[in-house]
């Protein structure tokens, strides 16, 4: 599907700078009807595939997990430091600005896939379509709009909820809606991306949005907003349905190699294609962690690795308290061992994260990677909390979900670093124990940050690793400047 990326016509260039709402103000002018554009079935492929291109573009002004979006959320959270200022500086210290320059490329990001939708949506009608590729394009789109919408107002609160292409320039500025209405449109668009999307696709098709990625998506929606029943019946589906191909690989480390890449274990991703041709179509995070040349050995990765993220480590000098390899460490957990690399004889302060590093030939900062999204041992995970919270307690299906997760990591590793099954917990300590698997598990992927927010924790554990207090209004991120500017129906976030 990433081939068919290239494919991408004048008209989503010229509607992509639509969506950027910083342009409104230079008046655009468009001298073209896209309904007439959209013609035959492979120019709307054409326009679906290029409604997924922001969440993999490479060097685009606003990608998503090419590089900015999962280094910003790693940043703010305990688990990366960081050491620098500019936008990167300001969420490594949880005091990011209007202007920081990664909110406001997530923020447009996540708007260019709400309006490459709306504009689909619009155009999918007028072609001449079976009826059932007719709804699965459309259920395609419907939940890449709802993906978009659903960390627009998870990571903002209340934004514009567009149903509708921006045109003109009149039709860019818009109030925000409130979060409520916000997940009402969510769930209107999943229930019809569940109903029509497949469980799987043919090789040429991997990738596109599954029923599996719209029951994760509900299931996340539910858990963020603590109904806890509904986030069980979702993740249900995921877990023990009948149709559903989703479970864990055996190896830990084969969750991130790309030679896996469509293993059961993903249920959405970013996926970029990489390999020997020009830079900034493939991975970049592989240098941003990866360990710097005078540490690792020749060869080890192609090009010059800045390692600017680093996990958190506490050596009693740091400002950075509860470090993520820290907790590692105390617990002897193996997935150190399984995602991390270490030249310097085991000097704590020296892990760097090997999550997404390429094995095969590539020019420097074009790794070939598929960033988890979605992966079945969050989906584990979220049931196992899901089921505590509901019960009061854990129950054998809860046990039996988060014991998956842990018990699969121990394939490899040595016997001291064999971690046991969970058993005789009460509710309190069964949480605790979901909260620090999942930052076992999941470091690096983008979770920490959304975590520490949806459970309350944000204020207390940022504020305690960082030693100071942090501002409540903090667990909502400022509307970019330029969008105030730009649209005057829109408000700041209080605090900013």
């Amino acid at each position: 599907m990433k081939n068919s990326y290239k494919k991408l016509s004048i008209l989503f260039i010229l509607i992509s700078c639509l969506a950027c709402h910083d342009l409104l103000d230079q008046n655009p002018q468009i001298n073209f009807a896209p309904e007439n554009y959209f013609s035959t079935e492979n120019e709307l492929l054409t326009g679906i595939n290029a409604t997924y291109d922001p969440l993999s573009s490479g060097g685009g002004r606003n990608n998503l997990y090419w590089a900015g979006l999962p280094l910003f959320l790693d940043f703010l959270s305990d688990d990366t430091r960081f050491g620098g200022g500019g936008g990167f500086g300001e969420g490594e210290r949880v005091e990011i600005t209007a202007n920081n320059p990664f909110v406001r490329r997530a923020y447009l990001g996540y708007f260019e896939i709400v309006n490459r939708a709306n504009l689909m949506l619009e155009n999918i009608p007028n072609v001449n379509l079976a009826e059932d590729r007719r709804n699965r394009y459309t259920a395609e789109v419907r939940f890449l709009r709802a993906f978009a919408n659903y960390h627009l107002t998870i990571l903002w609160g209340d934004v514009p909820l567009r149903t509708s292409s921006i045109k003109t320039f009149e039709d860019g500025p818009i109030g925000a809606s409130s979060q409520e209405e916000i997940f009402q449109s969510i769930s209107e668009d999943l229930e019809f991306a569940k109903t029509h999307l497949p469980w799987t696709y043919e090789a040429e098709d991997l990738g596109r949005a599954s029923k599996g990625a719209a029951w994760m998506l509900e299931a996340k929606m539910h858990l963020f907003r603590k109904n806890w029943s509904d986030a069980i019946l979702a993740l249900e589906q995921l877990i023990n349905g009948e149709e559903s191909p989703h479970h864990l690989v055996p190896n830990y480390r084969d969750v991130f190699r790309v030679e896996f890449k469509n293993h059961p274990e993903h249920i959405f991703s970013a996926r970029f294609a990489g390999g020997m041709q020009a830079q900034n179509e493939g991975f970049i995070l592989e240098e941003r962690y990866g360990p710097p040349n005078n540490l690792a050995p020749e060869g080890f990765l192609p090009g010059n690795s800045n390692a600017i993220a680093r996990p958190t480590y506490d050596d009693g000098n740091t400002p950075y308290v509860g470090g993520l390899i820290n907790e590692y460490l105390a617990f002897k957990d193996p997935r150190l061992i399984h995602a991390y690399v270490n030249f310097s004889e085991g000097d704590p302060a020296n892990y760097f994260c090997d999550k997404f590093r390429d094995t095969s030939e590539h020019v420097p900062g074009n790794a070939s990677t598929i960033f988890p999204i979605f992966r079945f041992a969050d989906a584990l995970l979220m049931y196992a909390e899901a089921l505590n919270e509901q019960n009061n307690g854990p129950n054998l299906q809860a046990y039996q979900a988060i014991n998956q997760v842990r018990m699969r990591a121990n394939l490899d590793a040595p016997l001291e670093n064999q971690l046991d099954p969970l058993a005789g917990l009460d509710y309190q300590s069964f949480k605790e124990a979901v909260y620090h698997e999942r930052r076992m598990e999941l470091a690096h992927e983008g979770h920490r940050w959304i975590d520490l927010v949806r459970t309350g924790q944000m204020e207390v554990v940022m504020g305690a690793h960082l030693q100071r207090s942090i501002e409540p209004f903090r667990t909502i991120w400022p509307i970019p400047n330029d969008e105030i500017d730009a649209n005057p129906q829109m408000t700041q976030n209080p605090g900013y």
